[in-house]
């Protein structure tokens, strides 16, 4: 069944993203390993960049791990991107309560010491979230880079909001959100 707020011929293909844009690495976090016939979230880490008005979707890491494996992703990712790109910001979407404020501290504190990082809160339902993506995506404004996350989140984006997971959309959707200076669905936090 198709979600209705994707189409896959949206998307533009193209091999590499322009170098004078602006970059920033958005994750959305989970941290159940899979097991058997459970299909948990996917802690997804989106590297989007926007330039001139459009949105290049650079790459994707998606893993379903322990929180400690987690860690150990991003931290890797943070330094993989800091040498291939330079100062890549990190944005990270903090959960309601007191444990998304603990977990946001330790990533700044332990994780990414050192690093542009930030929490982002998110307000508001998912679907809202995603239109403006959903927007610039049918004004074919969203490409993807090729490389091998490009099944998988078409999947996941041709099945949206009615498939089984949206992490990937949520990832793009805050880098998107974060990379326009869009305030209206989010606060930043720390």
């Amino acid at each position: 069944a198709d979600g209705g707020m994707f189409a896959a011929d949206w998307f533009p293909f193209e091999k590499s993203f322009p170098k004078e844009g602006k970059l920033m690495r958005f994750w959305d976090l989970a941290a159940t390993a899979a097991k058997d016939a459970y299909d948990p979230d996917w802690t997804v880490g989106a590297l989007v960049c926007l330039h001139e008005g459009r949105w290049w979707i650079v790459d994707i890491k998606r893993v379903r791990e322990s929180p400690l494996g987690v860690e150990r992703l991003i931290e890797l990712t943070a330094k993989t991107d800091a040498v291939e790109y330079g100062n890549v910001p990190i944005r990270m979407e903090q959960e309601p309560g007191s444990g998304g404020k603990i977990v946001i501290d330790q990533y700044a504190r332990r994780v990414l010491a050192g690093e542009d990082f930030k929490g982002i809160r998110s307000t508001g339902k998912k679907v809202d979230r995603a239109r403006p993506f959903a927007s610039a995506a049918e004004a074919r404004n969203v490409i993807i880079c090729r490389g091998e996350f490009n099944k998988a989140l078409l999947q996941e984006l041709v099945l949206f909001p009615i498939g089984s997971h949206d992490d990937q959309i949520d990832a793009i959707s805050g880098a998107i959100t974060e990379l326009s200076g869009s305030k209206r669905r989010t606060r930043l936090l720390f």
